[in-house]
């Protein structure tokens, strides 16, 4: 009897080692055999925005392209009189600002314009290209500009141009920043912004008549007065002055675009020669008055 006993325990002792064995070496296969504090890192998907997708950023993992992005405006500064005329200078402020949890590398512009209402005078920085008509271009704002690269976040940059205006109207001007990179080359959504500008031209006009008449020391003559809006915007305030015949002075609330006012004043003739002169002068929306 205890020799029976010593070979059963044998057995078990031989089994339990076996078993212990084949656990050892499947969980080597399964790879629980080596914990992360032994060296093994994982990475951690950070993705910001549920359906925009990763990009890359080596130093701090994968970052939601939700904040590789840019800020675009574009402003045109208030004219000095307060109204834009044919042949004044038309400014425009392009704004462009980073809003990337990355730094900018790479910045093209490009600013569209009709040439028939502006002619291009010059910006700030200069650009690449100013073909065709119509069309600024600069190829990377961040190289050859002074501007530091890479554009840090919550960095801005401002381009000034500079246009003439040439005719009256409304015109559009648009900027738009498609093809920018960061500094890990992950490209950043394109960017459009777009300001009007509107040109007057207002006018006004007078006439008197007779020109020319004769008449004797003391005589009545009769003068015929017409006051017309030539100009594309209303005026107020139309004030008509004739210091030689006051009886022709006139004040008009409006003048609609186009409308005319006609009236008949009198002037007792001197006893000498006298050239009447009447003037007119009106109040546009903007800008100085018309005379």
């Amino acid at each position: 009897m205890h020799k029976s006993s010593r070979v059963s325990g044998s057995r078990w002792e031989y089994l339990a080692r076996l078993l212990l064995i084949l656990s050892w070496v499947l969980s080597l296969a399964l790879g629980a055999a080596t914990p992360a504090s032994a060296g093994q890192i994982y990475a951690e998907d950070t993705t910001m925005g549920s359906a925009s997708g990763t990009v890359s950023r080596p130093d701090q993992g994968s970052v939601g392209i939700d904040s590789v992005d840019l800020i675009l405006t574009k402003v045109a500064r208030p004219d000095p009189d307060g109204a834009r005329l044919v042949g004044d200078t038309v400014t425009f402020d392009i704004t462009v600002c980073n809003d990337s949890a990355t730094g900018v590398a790479f910045l093209p512009l490009s600013d569209t314009y009709d040439p028939t209402a502006l002619q291009f005078l010059s910006a700030t920085p200069p650009p690449d290209s100013t073909i065709p008509l119509g069309t600024l271009t600069w190829g990377d704002l961040l190289n050859g500009t002074g501007w530091t690269n890479p554009m840090l976040q919550g960095e801005c940059r401002t381009v000034t141009v500079n246009f003439r205006a040439l005719k009256t109207g409304t015109t559009t001007n648009t900027a738009i920043v498609d093809g920018a990179v960061d500094e890990y080359s992950n490209t950043i959504p394109p960017k459009t912004a777009t300001d009007s500008v509107t040109v007057i031209s207002p006018a006004i006009d007078i006439q008197k008549t007779p020109d020319l008449q004769q008449a004797r020391p003391g005589d009545t003559v009769t003068l015929t007065i017409r006051v017309q809006n030539t100009g594309d915007v209303p005026l107020t305030n139309v004030t008509v002055s004739d210091p030689v015949a006051p009886n022709c002075n006139r004040t008009f609330a409006t003048l609609a675009v186009g409308e005319v006012q006609t009236y008949t004043c009198t002037l007792v003739v001197g006893t000498n020669d006298v050239t009447n002169v009447a003037t007119v002068t009106g109040t546009p929306p903007a800008g100085p008055n018309v005379t």
